[in-house]
C-alpha cells in the first residue's frame, strides 16, 4: 500500500495516533493549501489526542468537515487576529443554571451578575437575565461597533463607526456556515449593502428616544431597510433594559458593582497562559468576596461545555472546580481539541481528564459500546467494517444534526455514564463528583492567584 506523502494530513495522523484514517477522509483536507495558523491548530489538536489516548477509529465526518471547512476561515488569522464571533442563544444556558443553583447566602442582596467578553450581539446576556430574576446583569465587552447590517435571512455583519468591515456571522445552518468558506465575497457583499444604506440613516428617526437624554441623543440606535436588509446604528442600545447594562470597555476598566458572579466563557481562550492568568486575576477584583468566577469554553447549545469555577477569598481567588461535559469524553466535534496556544492549563487538565476516563475499562467499555449504537439509532454515525466511523446512510441532515446530537448525549447522561465516569476518575485519585448541572466536576490543581488593589 501507498504511504501518503510526507506533508499530508494522513501522516500527521499517523504521527501522533499511530494510524491512518481512511483515505477518503484524509484527502478531505488539503493540509499544505493551508495557512500556517490552521496548519498548528491541527498539531496542538492531534498533541492533546495523543495525550488522550485517542484513537484514529474515533475521528467523525463531522470533526474531519469541520477542519476542512469551517477552521480555515474561523480562527482568528482570518479576521486580522480579531477574536471572531460566535453568540447564540443558549449557549451558556448551562451556567446560567449553575449560578443559579449555587448555594448562596438565604439573604443574597442585590445580587450582580457581569458577562465578561458579552459579544456582539450579547445574546447570551439576555438570557442570564432572564435566567437570574432578580439580578442586575451587565454585559462587558472591549467593543460593540458601532453598525450592524442585517440580511434578509438572518446573515450580518459588523461595521466600526468609520463604516469599515469587521466580521461577519451566518446562520448556523450548513448554508451559512459555508460562507466562512468565501470570506472576501462575503465581504464585499456586505460592504455594497452598508454603502446602499448608510446614506438613509440621516433620514431616520431615533429608537428608543424617550430613554436619550440631550447629551447621549448621538448615541441613539436608527434602523433603516431596503430591499430586505437592515442597517441599525449604536445596535446594543436596543438590547438594554431596567436590569440590563451594557458597558463598553476593557476588562480591568470595567465600572461595575461588587459581582456576586461573573461569566467569562469563549474570550480567554484566545490568550497566552499568562495573559490568562493576569486577566483572571484583574477579573477576580471586580467580584464581592466569596464571589465566583466562570471561565470556560463551549459550543452552540452549550455543546462540549468546559470551564473552571473560581471563588474570591479575601484578597486571593480559589480555583474550586474544573467542569466538563459528558460529552467532551468521545467528543463529535473539534472543541475539546480547540486551544490557540501550546501546553494551554485547562485544555491541557481536559486532555488528562479523559485519558484516565479511557483507561478505566470497567467504565470505557460499555460507555463506549453504547455511544457507537446510540450515535446509529439517531441516525448520525455508523462503525463501518473497518472500524471507522461514517455518516449514517440518509442521515441527519444539517438543520437537524446540532438536535439530534443534543439528544444523543441527553439519553447517555439519562442513563448514568456522567456517574460512571465520576467514579472512574475516583479510583484514579482525582476528588471527582457531579456537580449541580450534573456535569463531571474535579477538584483542579490550578494555583490560586492573588489579587491586585481595585483602582
Amino acid at each position: 500500500m501507498n504511504q501518503p506523502p510526507a506533508h499530508a494530513f494522513n501522516a500527521l495522523v499517523a504521527r501522533y495516533l499511530g494510524g491512518h484514517l481512511p483515505e477518503e477522509m484524509a484527502a478531505a483536507i488539503s493540509f499544505p493549501a493551508l495557512p500556517a495558523d490552521v496548519k498548528r491548530f491541527i498539531s496542538r489538536m492531534l498533541i492533546l489526542m495523543q495525550k488522550t489516548d485517542f484513537p484514529v477509529t474515533d475521528f467523525t465526518p463531522t470533526l474531519i468537515w469541520q477542519l476542512s471547512n469551517i477552521m480555515p476561515g474561523f480562527l482568528p488569522c482570518a479576521w486580522s487576529g480579531r477574536a471572531p464571533p460566535l453568540t447564540l442563544p443558549k449557549r451558556n444556558a448551562k451556567i446560567d443554571a449553575y449560578v443559579v443553583k449555587h448555594p448562596w447566602p438565604d439573604r443574597l442582596v442585590n445580587p450582580v451578575f457581569v458577562d465578561m467578553g458579552c459579544g456582539f450581539p450579547p445574546i447570551t446576556t439576555l438570557d442570564a437575565a432572564a435566567a437570574l430574576s432578580g439580578w442586575r446583569v451587565f454585559g462587558v465587552d472591549r467593543s460593540f461597533f458601532d453598525y450592524v447590517v442585517y440580511e434578509a435571512d438572518g446573515n450580518y455583519a459588523c461595521f466600526n463607526g468609520q463604516g469599515v468591515f469587521q466580521y461577519f456571522q451566518p446562520r448556523m445552518d450548513l448554508a451559512g456556515i459555508r460562507m466562512y468558506q468565501k470570506p472576501a465575497e462575503v465581504r464585499l457583499r456586505f460592504e455594497k449593502i452598508f454603502d446602499d444604506l448608510h446614506p438613509l440613516l440621516s433620514k431616520a428617526p431615533d429608537q428608543n428616544s424617550d430613554q436619550n437624554s440631550d447629551q447621549n441623543s448621538d448615541r441613539a440606535s436608527k434602523t433603516v431597510e431596503k430591499n430586505g436588509h437592515t442597517l441599525v446604528h449604536h445596535p446594543i442600545r436596543n438590547y438594554e433594559a431596567l436590569n440590563v447594562t451594557f458597558i463598553e470597555s476593557e476588562m480591568e476598566d470595567a465600572r461595575v458593582p461588587p459581582a456576586h458572579a461573573i461569566r467569562c466563557m469563549n474570550t480567554l481562550i484566545y490568550f497566552e497562559p499568562e495573559t490568562r492568568q493576569r486577566m483572571l486575576a484583574r477579573a477576580g477584583v471586580l467580584l464581592a468576596d466569596s464571589g465566583i468566577l466562570i471561565a470556560g469554553a463551549n459550543l452552540m447549545s452549550g455543546a462540549c461545555c468546559r470551564y473552571t469555577v473560581y471563588k474570591r477569598d479575601n484578597r486571593t481567588l480559589e480555583p474550586t472546580e474544573f467542569a466538563l461535559g459528558l460529552d467532551n469524553l468521545r467528543p463529535i466535534s473539534v472543541m475539546p481539541w480547540y486551544t490557540l496556544h501550546d501546553d494551554d492549563p485547562e485544555a491541557m487538565l481536559l486532555a488528562d481528564v479523559i485519558r484516565q476516563v479511557r483507561a478505566d475499562r470497567s467504565f470505557w467499555r460499555g460507555f463506549t459500546e453504547r455511544l457507537d449504537v446510540l450515535m446509529a439509532h439517531h441516525d448520525l454515525f455508523q462503525r463501518h467494517a473497518n472500524g471507522f466511523l461514517y455518516a449514517t446512510e440518509g442521515g441527519a441532515p444539517a438543520a437537524d444534526f446540532a438536535q439530534k446530537a443534543s439528544r444523543l448525549w441527553r439519553q447517555i447522561e439519562a442513563e448514568g455514564f456522567a456517574d460512571g465516569a465520576v467514579d472512574a476518575l475516583n479510583r484514579a485519585g482525582y476528588t471527582a463528583w457531579k456537580n449541580p448541572v450534573g456535569d463531571i466536576a474535579i477538584r483542579p490543581n490550578f494555583c490560586s492567584l492573588n489579587l491586585p488593589d481595585r483602582e
